[in-house]
């Protein structure tokens, strides 16, 4: 910036540089405009959103609807160029792949964004960790992006980096809410879907769980999860997405099977829907869906009984879609 008092005196004659009361008298007459300059440079840069900071980028922030989130300047700054790009967004996928950056702010991260069922897209954060914290002002800019009546479903991992998107995948939604604890997923249709395996249930935020399932009908699964003795872990909204996922560890998962019957505690036999894939013998671990939980051995089974049971405390009763036996497998 230019120090117009300086400059001024500079360009005196040679004759008057010795004359002290000339430069002060032509001092004073250009002080006031070295005053406006300072004002307008400070004015340009503190409106700008390259170099505002503190007071000055929470006015710009306001004048597009960014609140302040990151005591930091420069994390704000970026959440404020994305609330800028978010509501300039015309919801395509270039729009949605300049935003997402903004946010994350990380070079080794990739975006993958599907276009899914009707009126429904999803951004995929792979390579990448992404705290859970990112991920909820992330997928806040991604649904304003999109607009009204269009279903944005952000996945990414906070733990481990989602792995290279292997191309498009059989999907569906929850038909009516579903508790945690429940062990069937009833939906829209599992057509398309292979008779076993996992999926990845998301809500349009950050979170996603990812459970495995042992059979399925024509609009339910029958799950089993990914960690042993664990079933539904979260609570699901009515029209959370189902998506086959085809990079799942299984590795170690339950074994399920379902209660035929009422067992009375002290039976030495259980009755069930079928024993595929329990071993010959082995623990199992009976549960209502309640927290009324117990675990027998087993010493034989049939096509559809277990036999040799232990001793059991609890009556058990016939509850299709809850009452779960899960083989924890010994060696």
């Amino acid at each position: 910036m230019m120090d117009h008092v300086a400059e001024a005196l500079a360009r005196r004659p040679e004759r008057m540089r010795a004359q002290a009361n000339r430069s002060a008298y032509i001092s004073l007459l250009v002080a006031p405009v070295q005053d406006i300059e300072d004002a307008l440079q400070q004015l340009l840069t503190q409106r700008s959103l390259d170099t505002a900071i503190g007071a000055q980028l929470d006015m710009l922030g306001a004048l597009v609807g960014q609140v302040r989130i990151s005591s930091d300047d420069g994390v704000q700054r970026r959440y404020v160029r994305a609330r800028i790009a978010a509501n300039r967004s015309r919801g395509t996928v270039e729009d949605l792949i300049r935003i997402s950056p903004l946010v994350v702010d990380d070079v080794a991260a990739s975006y993958v964004v599907e276009r899914w069922a009707v009126a429904s897209v999803i951004v995929r954060v792979e390579d990448v960790a992404v705290a859970d914290e990112v991920a909820t002002i992330l997928a806040e800019y991604l649904r304003v992006a999109v607009g009204a009546g269009v279903r944005v479903i952000l996945e990414s991992s906070s733990a481990v980096p989602l792995g290279t998107f292997r191309g498009a995948s059989p999907c569906t939604f929850l038909n009516g809410a579903h508790a945690a604890g429940v062990y069937t997923l009833n939906v829209d249709s599992t057509t398309g879907f292979a008779a076993t395996g996992a999926l990845r249930i998301s809500t349009g935020t950050t979170m996603y769980e990812i459970v495995s399932y042992v059979g399925k009908n024509a609009t339910s699964f029958t799950l089993r999860s990914v960690f042993p003795g664990s079933p539904l872990a979260n609570n699901q909204d009515d029209r959370a997405a189902i998506q086959f996922e085809d990079n799942a560890d299984t590795t170690g998962a339950a074994t399920a099977a379902f209660l035929g019957g009422v067992h009375a505690a002290g039976s030495p036999t259980l009755p069930v829907d079928s024993t595929t894939e329990f071993p010959a013998s082995g623990t199992l671990t009976l549960s209502a869906g309640t927290a009324t939980a117990e675990d027998v051995t087993y010493t034989g089974k049939g096509a559809t009984t277990f036999t040799g049971v232990s001793a059991t405390v609890f009556e058990q009763p016939t509850n299709a879609a809850t009452s779960m036996l899960s083989a924890r497998l010994t060696a």
